[in-house]
């Protein structure tokens, strides 16, 4: 196979104006590196190659002249061969991009911005179309394929908040490229089919002059992944649109530059109908496209509708019954189905509003009421309404002959409202039903807490309204949000090029951030809640009460087209990036390299601590705290935003959320002295890697006890046992010590010994430190006392032996760091007690195991047995487990 057969991926389609800037030579080796991160340029001289390219180039879209330009530019050719063999197996990653090369295209941004505007250089109306049809026919025939894009975040976006009625018209010849039109809207109509680049909507428009232009709109909700029947049903060649403040950007070089019109904001874009008053005095150059979807009746738009509703194309069919609607308003079974898409869209107040219309009609049939019922009792429970649900639901099953369908709704709402209420979840169920990959249905739930001043920093805390004891329920919440990384697999997508955190966003984190748009443009009730967050400093500071009192002029959804709430794209993006939660699922595999993200909304109000003293995890979607140690009334829940070793460490992460951390830990590391931390970071690199795969790599005693004590000297002497980086390490010497032991009891003690150590390190208080293996029945103790120069609080003490129900550890913290692998070191300590026949032993370590599981978990013994059922079969401690 030649070179050239090798290449057929449309690089137009990847170097749209998506990226916001003139594509020149600079920007293309960033734009490939953005994709092809082994990219080095090179000079492709052979010139029927050349020829073959452009040639290539203009079939996929792209403009002749800037296919001879950019066919020239280095190492294209090698790029396009790259390209092929990365779309072949695994998607190209970004995530190379180093904090420097980051900011380096914000300055280039930047300084294309504020480059001297000019005029507009007009685009022949014909060869646009032509452009653009190509672009759709890509998306129409190319299969899907599995391709990351850079797209910026937190750069320097645009919205108005003008009402159209006091902005002025603008035409094409009368606006300059680079520049944002405040004060103007762009009266235009589509007249090429409508397209997608990734995930930007692509459309080519005239304005009523005959002039065209190429519009990109970002963010337009629910068409991240639009197929091209989507996009016909909601962008129909000859709709006209309203776009307020119109911002040009060009793309292409110096000399041959195409301008285009970027929307970042869906509020931005507004369908202007065929007798709104702006189109008075309007008269166009061109006759309208000959398009039969506008002239489509309601019947016709209601059968595009069920064809997209059975598609799952949700939005689709919302839009297509609300477009039969414009053609016959007294059609009230379209507002009926609409309820059903806005169902599945969670536009849970819009589909109770539609459903609340259909019941308010006399004349409907009994087959339609119970319908309406059904469909507004569904509404009603997204809105965790359950009382509510739970009467409409008993309404519907009056009009069934035996109500038996209406009766696992009926459950549900029972089960939700006690949740609610009480606080007390059946974590069995829900744990299983997560574990099957199933939906998880449970309610949210907000303990005795609640949102003040914040006496560290001068923003919001969440404090405590009552004394809290360790593994006590504090809330549970559902996310605004929530991105899957399954959903971006064999789809071209976006990774996001963050200018806030000057990192590369994977695209989970990037897909959180259009799927919140979508939510609030369909919900605006959420948008003074959302907008609520903390956003960075380049923002002002949020409102001190948390959540804002409900906005009473907030306008309600009337059409999945119409946007009255005013989003600012940028402002979504800062809060995204600032909250978003990676979903911690309870599992005891090592995490996803690229796990789900999410926003939620009371969790991004709790602050930072690198001992906090909550702990988190999901099931489902659903995010559950708990308190991680006793707490007085008035404290104030922390929780950890970052992970490493030392403070040096975290500082990266933190930075775009704190000046500086102040918590113990960090103070406690800076009383080690920067120096040692850094010492403490190259020990761990050196010896493990990555320690957090917990890989046994030390061979000897000897060698397991030096790098121990190497590692334990970076710490200073008074900063106590709460050591997290030694966990791993000193895990380490306890397998190189049960290899050494053999039947020597004095051996399998220092074993026991040395996991004690470790789970002090990680935060577990010891109140037991003699090892004392002693016969279940009978038979004199053998007691063996800690190893000395370990630090502990109740060093030397002993527990009653007596007294079964006492336990090893102290219970009025839990630890945060690695709690699964503290309760399996427990598990290990009682399966060594076990197989040295101390059945008292095993069973206090394996009490102490589940104490540990349900404070940090919750689920009692029976969520125990079922999430370290593996473990303890492996360590012969199952029928002990049973008997606890």
């Amino acid at each position: 196979m030649t070179l050239l057969e090798h290449i057929h991926i449309p690089i137009w389609a990847n170097a749209t104006p998506q990226y916001g800037a003139s594509f020149g030579p600079g920007l293309l080796k960033l734009v490939l590196r953005a994709t092809f991160p082994s990219f080095q340029p090179r000079l492709a001289r052979n010139m029927d190659l050349h020829a073959n390219l452009v040639q290539h180039l203009i079939n996929s879209g792209m403009p002749a002249q800037e296919a001879r330009r950019l066919a020239a530019q280095p190492g294209l050719l090698q790029a396009f061969y790259q390209q092929h063999q990365a779309t072949a197996g695994e998607h190209p990653s970004a995530h190379n991009y180093s904090p420097h090369e980051i900011m380096r295209m914000k300055r280039m941004l930047e300084s294309q911005r504020a480059a001297r505007p000019s005029p507009v250089v007009a685009t022949p109306r014909d060869s646009l179309i032509e452009s653009v049809n190509r672009k759709r026919t890509i998306l129409d025939n190319n299969p899907p394929r599995s391709v990351s894009h850079i797209k910026y975040v937190g750069n320097i976006t645009h919205f108005s908040q003008t009402p159209l009625s006091q902005l002025k018209p603008i035409l094409i010849s009368e606006m300059h490229v680079p520049r944002m039109h405040e004060g103007f809207y762009f009266l235009c109509r589509i007249i090429s089919r409508p397209a997608r680049v990734v995930s930007e909507i692509t459309l080519g428009v005239e304005d009523p002059a005959g002039q065209a232009l190429t519009v990109s709109i970002n963010n337009y909700p629910n068409l991240t992944f639009a197929r091209g029947d989507v996009l016909d049903t909601v962008f129909p060649t000859g709709t006209v649109l309203a776009i307020r403040k119109p911002t040009l950007e060009t793309s292409g070089g110096c000399t041959d530059a195409v301008s285009f019109a970027r929307v970042e904001s869906p509020s931005d874009v507004i369908f202007v109908g065929l007798t709104d008053p702006i189109l008075e005095s309007v008269t166009w150059k061109f006759p309208a496209p000959n398009n039969s979807i506008l002239r489509q009746s309601a019947e016709e738009w209601k059968l595009r509708g069920n064809r997209h509703f059975k598609d799952g194309q949700n939005f689709a069919s919302a839009v297509a019954y609300t477009k039969g609607l414009e053609v016959d308003p007294g059609a009230y079974v379209l507002v009926l189905n609409r309820a059903a898409a806005y169902i599945r869209l969670e536009y849970f107040q819009a589909a109770l509003a539609d459903a609340t219309t259909v019941l308010s009609i006399e004349t409907i049939s009994s087959d339609e009421k119970k319908k309406a019922l059904y469909r507004a009792a569904q509404a009603e429970y997204g809105l965790s309404h359950y009382a509510i649900a739970l009467g409409r639901f008993e309404e519907c099953r009056s009009f069934s002959p035996d109500g038996a369908e209406m009766e696992p709704w009926i459950a549900r709402c029972q089960e939700r409202i006690r949740e609610s209420t009480t606080g007390v979840y059946d974590w069995v169920r829900i744990f299983k039903e997560d574990q099957a990959g199933e939906i998880v249905d449970a309610a949210e739930f907000i303990g005795p807490i609640v949102v003040t001043p914040s006496s560290r920093n001068g923003g919001r805390a969440i404090v405590t309204t009552r004394p809290i004891k360790v593994g006590e329920l504090l809330m549970v919440v559902k996310p605004i949000a929530i991105s899957y990384p399954y959903e971006h697999e064999h789809t071209e997508h976006d990774l996001g090029m963050n200018f806030i955190s000057t990192m590369v966003d994977d695209a989970s984190s990037h897909g959180v951030i259009a799927k919140t748009i979508a939510k609030i443009a369909g919900n605006p009730e959420l948008h003074h809640i959302v907008t609520a967050l903390y956003a960075g400093p380049s923002y002002p500071l949020p409102p001190a009460q948390f959540p804002p009192p409900p906005q009473p002029d907030t306008p309600k959804l009337t059409s999945p087209l119409k946007h009255d709430i005013n989003i600012d794209a940028n402002l979504i993006e800062h809060i995204c990036t600032l909250n978003d939660f990676a979903i911690r699922k309870l599992s005891l595999e090592p995490p996803p390299s690229e796990p789900a993200s999410a926003l939620y909304v009371f969790p991004s109000v709790i602050n930072h601590s690198c001992r906090p003293n909550t702990t988190w995890h999901h099931f489902g979607e659903n995010m559950v705290f708990l308190s991680a140690a006793d707490l007085p009334v008035g404290a104030e829940l922390t929780v950890s935003y970052t992970m490493g070793d030392t403070y040096l460490c975290r500082h990266r992460e933190l930075a775009k959320h704190v000046t500086s951390c102040n918590c113990a830990e960090c103070e406690m590391d800076r009383k080690d002295g920067a120096d040692a931390c850094r010492k403490r970071v190259a020990i761990l690199g050196r010896t493990r890697g990555d320690i957090t795969t917990a890989r046994g790599v030390i061979k000897s005693v000897e060698e397991a006890r030096k790098i121990v004590k190497e590692l334990d000297g970076t710490h200073a002497k008074t900063r106590g046992a709460y050591r997290p980086s030694m966990c791993y390490i000193r895990h380490d010497l306890a397998n190189a010590l049960a290899r050494a032991a053999g039947n020597n009891d004095s051996r399998w003690a220092e074993v026991v010994e040395e996991e004690m150590r470790v789970l002090e390190a990680a935060g577990v208080e010891i109140k037991d430190e003699i090892v004392s293996f002693s016969p279940s029945v009978g038979g004199k103790k053998k007691g063996h006392k800690k190893a000395s120069g370990s630090t502990s609080a109740a060093a030397g003490t002993k527990i009653d032996d007596d007294n079964d129900a006492s336990l090893p550890i102290g219970t009025t913290t839990a630890p945060t760091h690695a709690a699964d692998f503290c309760t399996g070191i427990m598990l290990r300590i009682a399966s060594i007690f076990h197989k040295q026949r101390s059945l008292h032993g095993a069973k206090r370590w394996m009490s102490a195991a589940c104490w540990l599981q349900n404070a940090h978990v919750s689920g009692g013994k029976a969520l125990f047995l079922i999430r370290f059922k593996e473990v303890l079969q492996q360590l012969n401690l199952s029928e002990l487990a049973a008997d606890m």
